[in-house]
């Protein structure tokens, strides 16, 4: 039975209905997967594939972007610092291993049987290492966590072979041995010293001095017993100071060289000087010094002052050369003519101190004062036919310089006494700056006549004569100049900067003879290009001249050096694009650059290599495709490549753009450095061709590894700037 409601008029009132309330409920969290989720994940996979890698099994069955994917998914959940402290403890333990089966080695009798096996072992976990570390990656980032990881084991291995301590201590001896059998002459793998000295570059060995404090020690008796050994097998004071010299000389060369020598070379050389020299520089001395002084041995004075002032010596020197002028003046005034004979003494001693003492201030005060204690006058009076200064300028610029230090000396002139008086006329500043005046003076005549006299060798066929004759001149000029400066008294300095400039300017005004020069250094360098012999040394020393203010400002020799290796190497690329294909093209711009590098053109470098790259790549950029800042044109023949390869693919098979998609990325990520550009480029090409590419996983798609590894095992051990702790 059905009850209709009654009905309801319009002018009935509304019926009182009250409207239920609406609750709504929001959940303003999202739930998250615990980041363990993702650890777990990406270690399932991850795990078998390391260990594949450090014991150098078959990687085939990996699938290293799908690696990389999980991997990169820790890090966005912050599972990525637990994900490296398992990477970094499964290495561990391999080092751990590894270290614990070559220390059955420790106590065989030839040390290479554990040394080449752990070397070998140190390089190859560097490359394994890395390739590690491009698999942990994530996109986009791969280089900040890579290398994030990268420096998580750079201490693992260092760490490990300090725990070792049987290892440790072997390639420590063995280390020392080597450096001992260098430094006596025998044969010596130097990569392999190099190698084990890295192993030991890790702070945990730094902080406890633990290959330094040895290696220093060691030294230190090496060259205790050797000093004592040459001193005793020979009484003659050159033949220690060559010795001396030699060994401080080989010391700097491996400075250079080896790691442990560069980061202790201020130690290593302290520890050299105070043994060869400082424990033994009054036996030194006594042994020979009265000799040198009275036989003139002036290079060996000259040597002998060079290594004690190095060592901090000279106090030696001072003594000996106090005791020395004492006991040879007291000598001199008790024979007849004391007076003359006294004054030539002081002459010698003073032409040492200027010439070959390098003026040091201690000598020069300790010759004064025993000169003075034997009754002579500091600064005597000048004679009114006194010499100086033109006659000596014109003696000391006329007379031939010898290839070693200067040994001028004259029975007319007495050094020392020129140059008293010189330093008087310093003090008053209006007679130094009249006496710099007139010495600069009578410099630039005399170079200016030297090359009136070479312009008439310019127009010869054969321009080497007056090269000769300028490099000569101009090589011969500073000695001269720097032996007129050491008698000029404190004048010296300001006369020497001065005078340098006075050849580069007579040069300029001499214009026959600028010009020729100018057109032959270009005409050598363009021989060198070629591969013709070039005298080096005479091409740097003609490229000096033209080094002064005026030449340097006029830009004199760079504009023409630039034009004539743009002209020269746009022939020469003409030529061997036609000649040759792609691959050969780039190793002869590669060669190219890397020769002009060598060059001594240090002053404009950057507008040479940039004259060079120009004519040798950007001018034919579309064909080389490579190089010098040329990422453009590589993006513009990639997009070419894709659209016209992928758009063929389609027509074919339409499986295989997927491959072809992986192909291009490998070259990317792998040869191509990760570009941004060119990664662009194939993202939008590959959309062009209707297939859909995430940013965030395109590196992933990179199936370089494989190869990578392939590559590593085919091309031998890694080399040492790869893995340098």
């Amino acid at each position: 039975m059905v009850v209709n409601p009654p009905s309801m008029r319009s002018d009935d009132p509304p019926p009182n209905i009250s409207a239920a309330p609406r609750v709504f409920k929001l959940n303003l969290f999202i739930n998250k997967p615990d980041p363990k989720v993702y650890l777990d994940e990406a270690w399932i996979l991850l795990k078998p594939a390391l260990t594949s890698i450090l014991h150098e099994e078959d990687l085939d069955r990996f699938s290293f972007a799908s690696i990389n994917h999980v991997s990169s998914c820790c890090f966005r959940n912050n599972a990525g610092e637990a994900l490296y402290k398992l990477i970094v403890e499964e290495c561990g333990t391999y080092i751990s291993t590894t270290l614990e089966s070559l220390a059955v080695h420790c106590n065989d009798d030839d040390p290479y049987l554990l040394l080449l096996p752990l070397e070998k072992f140190w390089l190859e976990f560097g490359k394994k290492f890395r390739l590690i570390c491009s698999i942990a990656g994530v996109e986009g980032r791969i280089f900040y966590f890579g290398r994030k990881l990268w420096n998580l084991g750079f201490e693992l291995f260092p760490s490990k072979l300090f725990l070792a301590s049987q290892v440790r201590d072997k390639v420590q001896t063995s280390i020392l041995l080597l450096i001992t059998d260098q430094r006596l002459g025998k044969s010596v793998n130097v990569s392999l010293l190099e190698n084990l000295i890295l192993m030991l570059n890790g702070s945990v060995f730094r902080e406890l001095l633990f290959l330094e404090k040895p290696f220093l020690d060691s030294t230190a008796e090496f060259y205790a017993a050797e000093a004592k050994q040459v001193l005793e097998q020979s009484s003659d004071l050159p033949h220690y100071l060559k010795y001396v010299h030699q060994r401080l000389g080989e010391e700097k060369k491996k400075c250079k060289s080896l790691p442990l020598f560069s980061t202790l070379e201020d130690e290593l050389l302290e520890v050299v000087n105070r043994e060869l020299l400082g424990v033994h520089a009054c036996a030194i001395l006594e042994k020979g010094f009265e000799k040198l002084m009275d036989d003139r041995h002036f290079d060996e004075l000259s040597r002998m002052y060079d290594l004690f002032s190095q060592a901090d010596l000279v106090g030696h020197i001072n003594d000996a050369l106090s005791s020395y002028i004492c006991k040879t003046g007291e000598k001199i005034l008790k024979e007849e003519e004391g007076s003359s004979s006294l004054a030539e003494l002081k002459a010698r001693v003073d032409k040492i101190c200027f010439s070959y003492f390098l003026e040091d201030p201690l000598l020069e005060m300790t010759a004064q004062k025993c000169f003075e204690r034997l009754g002579m006058s500091v600064v005597p009076p000048m004679q009114p036919d006194c010499l100086f200064p033109e006659d000596m300028l014109e003696f000391a610029i006329s007379i031939p310089v010898p290839t070693r230090r200067l040994e001028i000396y004259h029975d007319r002139f007495c050094f020392g006494e020129i140059a008293q008086a010189v330093d008087k006329t310093w003090w008053n500043a209006s007679s130094g700056e009249a006496l710099s005046n007139l010495i600069l003076e009578k410099c630039g005549e005399y170079i200016s006549t030297t090359l009136q006299s070479l312009a008439a060798h310019c127009n010869d066929d054969d321009p080497s004569l007056l090269l000769l004759l300028l490099e000569k001149s101009w090589l011969e000029f500073p000695k001269k100049l720097r032996f007129i400066c050491s008698i000029a008294g404190v004048g010296g300095r300001k006369l020497w900067d001065l005078g340098l400039e006075l050849l580069p300017t007579k040069l300029f005004l001499a214009s026959q003879v600028r010009d020729k020069v100018r057109t032959v250094i270009l005409l050598l360098i363009t021989d060198q290009r070629l591969g013709k012999s070039v005298n080096m040394s005479q091409l740097e020393n003609l490229t000096d001249m033209f080094n002064g203010d005026p030449f340097r400002e006029l830009h004199f020799l760079e504009k023409p050096l630039l034009d004539s290796t743009a002209e020269f190497y746009a022939a020469e690329a003409k030529q061997v694009l036609e000649q040759s294909d792609l691959p050969q093209y780039l190793k002869h711009v590669e060669q190219r650059i890397g020769e002009e590098k060598k060059n001594h053109f240090s002053t404009f470098e950057d507008e040479l290599l940039e004259a060079v790259n120009r004519e040798l790549l950007g001018i034919h950029a579309c064909a080389i495709l490579e190089k010098a800042d040329l990422v453009g044109h590589i993006s513009n023949a990639l997009s070419s490549y894709i659209c016209k390869t992928g758009e063929k693919i389609l027509k074919e098979e339409g499986s295989s753009l997927a491959e072809f998609k992986t192909h291009v990325y490998k070259i990317w990520f792998t040869y191509f450095s990760e570009d941004p550009l060119l990664e662009k480029t194939v993202q939008k090409c590959f959309e062009g061709l209707g297939m859909f590419v995430s940013p965030d996983v395109s590196p992933l798609l990179d199936p370089s590894a494989e190869e990578l590894l392939e590559l590593g095992k085919s091309s031998g051990p890694l080399p040492t700037s790869h893995w340098c702790f």
